[in-house]
């Protein structure tokens, strides 16, 4: 798990312009800053054994709630090679 100074780090490359993506098996996901001061938080899944039928979402965050998912679920090192 990351801690929240490289949580901020990852944060501040957002805001700076920079996107982060990655894929997972069937699932495509990323994070984006909005220019109204949100994060948003997207992902595409496709169901390889159900026709290929494809789901999106989307989810609003706030600063705090994207450094509180980093934190939780995601290494410093696997997020940074993710930005683009």
């Amino acid at each position: 798990m990351m801690t929240e100074a490289e949580a901020m780090t990852l944060v501040a490359a957002l805001k700076s312009g920079k996107r982060f993506a990655t894929r997972f098996q069937e699932e495509e996901w990323g994070i984006i800053y909005e220019d109204n001061g949100r994060f948003q938080k997207w992902s595409h899944r496709v169901e390889p054994f159900e026709g290929g039928k494809e789901e999106w979402s989307r989810e609003q965050m706030s600063e705090a709630e994207v450094v509180a998912l980093l934190m939780a679920y995601y290494s410093f090192d696997r997020m940074q090679a993710g930005l683009r």
